[in-house]
């Protein structure tokens, strides 16, 4: 009995604590495809906004000055001339984090999509006792 207890509570701390993939909580790889359907290369900054409107998306940020820098470890690069960011929105992580995926729409010199990069990023709760 304690054995099949055990189990169902550690089954339903992993769905709860957005273990079970869905929605946002799918790969980055699959959003930006996904993304990529939708707003296809070549769509203008004014379609790719418009998009973001409509999926009642959080818009973060329109850089129409400077393209996307990609940073890692010892590079860093810069993609494109503009971009556009949005939260596509977030969930929380068992016990104390949340995830908010984000993505990036980038622009060539002709203002056309020309790229979508996805992360996910983490903001992490301290509990004080």
């Amino acid at each position: 009995m304690k054995t099949t207890s055990a189990i169902i509570l550690a089954l339903g701390a992993f769905f709860i604590s957005g273990c079970a993939s869905q929605g946002i909580k799918t790969s980055k790889e699959n959003v930006r495809n996904r993304l990529l359907e939708l707003t296809p290369v070549g769509s203008s900054p004014q379609e790719v906004l418009n998009f973001i409107a409509a999926k009642d998306f959080t818009p973060t940020s329109y850089n129409k000055n400077e393209g996307f820098e990609e940073r890692g470890v010892g590079y860093s690069k810069v993609i494109g001339t503009s971009y556009i960011s949005a939260t596509l929105g977030d969930y929380y992580w068992f016990p104390k984090s949340r995830i908010y995926m984000n993505s990036y729409w980038i622009f060539d010199l002709e203002q056309r999509l020309s790229e979508i990069k996805v992360f996910r990023d983490i903001e992490v709760y301290r509990i004080i006792d």
